[in-house]
C-alpha cells in the first residue's frame, strides 16, 4: 500500500497478489509505504521483494535558483515572550512600513525576487479611516529593527479581491527601487515560494517577526522566531472565523506560542529537506496573541503563486 497527500487530498494505492505493481508517480515530497504478507510455514520462504524509489524535479523552484537554503536553527523559542534570532539566520526577512496619511504601520515581509517583497494586503489600509498607503518603507539586511538598509517605494500591489472584513486574499507585493545584490551580502537571500506539494496539514512550521512580545506589549529590537504546529482546516474552522474559500488559508495553533501585533505580512516557512526552506504562509490575523484556544490564520502561498508570477514580471528572478 502506498499513501500520500496530493494537493492536500489523501491518495491511497493498494496492490494485492493479483494486482502487479507498476510505475507510480506521487506528486508530493512525502510518501508512506506498507508491505504485508501472509504468515509463512517453517518450510516456506517469501522470496523477498525489491522496491525502487526515484525522485524527480525537486531542484527547480519558482523564481530564484538557490532560494531557501538558509541556516535556520529553532530551539523551542517563541515570539510571545521570545528570544532573539541569530544573525544571518533569516536573510529573507524584511520590515515593511506603509504610510497612510499621518499613520505608519509596521509589518513583516519576505524577499522572493531581487526586486520584490511579499507581504499582507491589510498592512496597506488604515482600517479606521479607509485610507490606502501612499508610500512604503522597506528595511532589509539586519535582524535589528533599527539597522539595515532603508529604501522607499511607491510601487506596491494589493490583491484585487482583498476583503477588509474577512481578510480574504490578504496578499500584497512591494517593488523595490533597486535590485538586491545577493552575491555581495550574506544577509540577503530569497525564500522559495511554497507549492501545492509543500502544503502540510500537520507538523511544524517556523514564523518570524518584529511584532509585539505580548498582546498590547512592547516591540523587540531583535527579530524573534517561533516553531508552531500546523493544524487541519476542520480544527481551525471550529475555533476561528475563516474566509469563505478555506483552500487559500492555513492555520497554526500551539499553546502559549504565537505571532502577535506587528507580525502581519511575515512569512511562515517549512523545511522540505536538505536544509531548504519554503514559505507556505503569509501572516494575516488571529484573536489577540498566544491564547491557547485560538489559531492564527495565514494566507496559503501556493494558492497565489500564479498571481505573484503575473504581477512580478514572470518567473525570472530578475523580472520587474
Amino acid at each position: 500500500m502506498i499513501k500520500a497527500r496530493v494537493n492536500g487530498r489523501p491518495q491511497r494505492l493498494l496492490y494485492c497478489e493479483d494486482v502487479p505493481l507498476r510505475s507510480v508517480i506521487i506528486s508530493s515530497n512525502k510518501m508512506f509505504m506498507r508491505y504485508k504478507r501472509k504468515k509463512l510455514e517453517f518450510f516456506e520462504y517469501s522470496g523477498g521483494f525489491i522496491c525502487e524509489v526515484y525522485t524527480s524535479g525537486g531542484s527547480a523552484r519558482p523564481f530564484c535558483d538557490g532560494c531557501g537554503f538558509v541556516p535556520i536553527n529553532i530551539d523551542n523559542t517563541r515570539i510571545v515572550n521570545g528570544t532573539d534570532a541569530s544573525s544571518g539566520e533569516y536573510p529573507y526577512m524584511v520590515i515593511v512600513r506603509p504610510t497612510m496619511g499621518t499613520v505608519t504601520y509596521s509589518c513583516g515581509g519576505s524577499i522572493i525576487k531581487r526586486n520584490w517583497i511579499l507581504t499582507a494586503a491589510h498592512c496597506f489600509f488604515d482600517l479606521d479611516t479607509g485610507l490606502k498607503a501612499s508610500i512604503v518603507e522597506v528595511r532589509y539586511g539586519s535582524i535589528n529593527y533599527n539597522r539595515g538598509t532603508i529604501v522607499t517605494s511607491t510601487v506596491f500591489i494589493t490583491h484585487p479581491e482583498y476583503d477588509n472584513a474577512t481578510y480574504a486574499n490578504d496578499v500584497a507585493l512591494v517593488r523595490l527601487p533597486e535590485p538586491l545584490q545577493y552575491q555581495s551580502d550574506p544577509n540577503l537571500r530569497p525564500i522559495c515560494l511554497g507549492l501545492d506539494e509543500d502544503n502540510l496539514f500537520s507538523g511544524k512550521a517556523v514564523a518570524t517577526g518584529w511584532g509585539r512580545t505580548s498582546y498590547g506589549g512592547t516591540r523587540p529590537d531583535i527579530l524573534q522566531e517561533v516553531e508552531l504546529d500546523l493544524i487541519s482546516m476542520r480544527e481551525c474552522e471550529a475555533k476561528i472565523r475563516l474566509p469563505a474559500d478555506t483552500s487559500r488559508v492555513l492555520c497554526t495553533l500551539t499553546p502559549y506560542k504565537d505571532t502577535c501585533q506587528g507580525d502581519s505580512g511575515s512569512p511562515l516557512v517549512v523545511e522540505i529537506g536538505f536544509g531548504r526552506w519554503v514559505q507556505v504562509g503569509i501572516n494575516s490575523y488571529g484573536i489577540e496573541c498566544a491564547r491557547p484556544q485560538y489559531p492564527s490564520v495565514y494566507m496559503r502561498v501556493s494558492a497565489y503563486v500564479d498571481w505573484i508570477t503575473c504581477h512580478t514580471g514572470g518567473s525570472d528572478c530578475d523580472a520587474i
